[in-house]
């Protein structure tokens, strides 16, 4: 299985025929072309930095399946508009990164976007109580600034219950 974030567009290689992770990359990497050549064809283009891409597959051990992360393959690469192609970074399916606006990895570990969530919580705490706002004015920027971002963010967060507490 692999996730391909490729500029702003989650892109999946799901297919329980493959056999390997030679095989995985071939298809990402077919997938990728006709995306990245569809862009270009309509006057875009994808930025190799802003892209990257998580393989990975599952290995059963004493009747548990575990994520493994799936090294052996060819680099996966980016068309470009000068009819070149970049490679972009593999990360380790325990490795959060953000796309869309939210941290996330294909382990479901989602410690770092709460993280961040503290954290904006905190810097929102610090600014209204060093700011002397009026009541009136500390519910509105609740309202529009803070609530705003963690509504976003809460609704993805798959983490279990405890870790949130």
């Amino acid at each position: 299985m692999g996730i391909v974030f490729v500029d702003d567009t989650d892109l999946y290689t799901l297919d329980q025929k493959l056999k390997s992770g030679v095989s995985m990359a071939v298809d990402t990497q077919y997938a990728i072309d006709d995306w990245g050549t569809s862009i270009i064809a309509t006057g875009g283009g994808l930025k190799p930095a802003k892209c990257h891409y998580y393989m990975w597959d599952y290995e059963c051990t004493d009747g548990q399946w575990t994520q493994v992360d799936v090294l052996d393959h060819a680099a996966i690469s980016v068309p470009l508009p000068d009819g070149s192609s970049a490679p972009i970074a593999q990360h380790s399916i325990h490795l959060s990164q953000k796309t869309l606006g939210i941290y996330s990895n294909p382990c479901g570990c989602y410690t770092k976007q709460v993280d961040v969530l503290l954290d904006t919580i905190q810097t929102w705490t610090t600014r209204v109580s060093t700011g002397k706002l009026p009541a009136k004015w500390a519910w509105v920027s609740y309202s529009h600034q803070l609530w705003a971002k963690l509504r976003y963010g809460l609704g993805t967060n798959g983490s279990p219950l405890a870790d949130l507490l």
